[in-house]
């Protein structure tokens, strides 16, 4: 298709999921789509900083109420009395040699203004890392953080 003199490539791609949807019909599509995400779930590490709502024990590690958990996929990895602290040791527990991309998300209890230097503090570990902040506007966990 030609849009002020190039060519674009969208209407190939358009093109070609209807071609595959049709030859696979929806739930073949469905099925791949839910095969390629099960072959990526291990490129993406998942992380969250909350707050502990009391004293306890797991897995061996002390929790004292109002630490903040630093949980990487399910798994409590940081235990820290400052959120700050708390996030970037989750991150750099996160990161490996052939992490690339990471994105913060910051909700309730969490800003722009931590997220910018939790972002400053991982990048003196790897300042090749492709590092992106949004508002997340999630109630719960101040910060949620992947690694790809």
């Amino acid at each position: 298709m030609k849009k002020n003199g190039f060519v674009t490539s969208a209407f190939l791609y358009g093109m070609l999921a209807l071609f595959i949807t049709l030859m696979l019909g929806i739930s073949g599509v469905l099925t791949l789509i839910q095969a390629n995400m099960e072959a990526n779930t291990g490129m993406v590490a998942s992380g969250a900083v909350t707050n502990a709502v009391r004293d306890t024990t797991i897995d061996g590690r002390e929790i004292k109420k109002d630490d903040y958990m630093g949980i990487v996929d399910g798994k409590i990895v940081t235990t820290d009395l400052d959120l700050k602290e708390a996030a970037i040791k989750m991150v750099k527990a996160m990161l490996d040699e052939d992490s690339e991309i990471v994105t913060i998300l910051y909700g309730a209890g969490g800003d722009q203004k931590t997220a910018e230097e939790i972002k400053a503090a991982v990048e003196e570990v790897d300042d090749e890392l492709d590092i992106q902040i949004y508002d997340g506007g999630q109630p719960v966990y101040p910060y949620l953080i992947s690694v790809e």
